[in-house]
């Protein structure tokens, strides 16, 4: 590689991420794409070098060099699926928005008991899970600006005890801090066992 090739690559990856560190707020993994090509390359350039070096040494010394490498690679790989199949399930459920699969299924069954539904904002935007889990088509429902606080019977909102009247024919879904841990209509729990939703009539 010449001088000049490996001048460009030097400024293309010091410079890349420039524009991102002025940026705020979330974490977007869309921001690395500008400089992430050079991890490649470097890459490439690191496994053709090594490559080189290894075919002058002697034939044992390029066996454990393999046994090394694939032993490194049989590591990170079980423990890459280990933490993907075991903790990860437990430990970031929350993440991953589980539970709000389950909590709408039981809602939707129990809906018809009821004459309005109020939904916990405390963990995401929670009316694009009932559009989906809740099988709703797109003509039963009207985009008219605030869907996504309320429709059907459904309002989307913080659950407050203080604020909030305990109205007949009523349910209550929020977060174990929003609601009482007495009268449970019924509750969703993460894989870990700590509670995601729970329901109740009674504030």
């Amino acid at each position: 590689m010449q001088a000049k090739e490996k001048a460009v690559l030097f400024l293309w990856l010091m410079l890349a991420p420039a524009a991102s560190a002025l940026t705020g707020g979330t974490p977007s993994a869309v921001r690395s794409l500008v400089f992430l090509p050079t991890f490649q390359i470097f890459t490439a350039i690191g496994l053709t070098k090594s490559w080189a070096i290894i075919k002058t040494l002697k034939r044992q010394f390029v066996r454990f060099i393999v046994f090394c490498f694939l032993f490194l690679v049989s590591f990170e790989v079980s423990h890459y699926f280990h933490q993907y199949y075991i903790h990860s399930p437990l430990e970031y459920a929350s993440s991953w928005q589980y539970g709000y699969k389950q909590m709408v299924e039981k809602v939707m069954a129990d809906k018809v008991n009821y004459k309005k539904v109020f939904i916990t904002t405390s963990y995401d935007q929670p009316y694009i899970y009932f559009l989906w889990y809740g099988n709703y088509d797109p003509k039963t429902w009207i985009n008219d600006g605030e869907f996504n606080k309320r429709f059907d019977k459904f309002e989307f909102r913080k659950i407050d005890r203080l604020e909030m009247p305990n109205l007949e024919n009523t349910l209550f879904v929020g977060t174990p801090l929003e609601i009482p841990s007495g009268n449970l209509k019924w509750r969703v729990d993460y894989p870990s066992g700590q509670s995601a939703f729970l329901a109740t009539e009674h504030l």
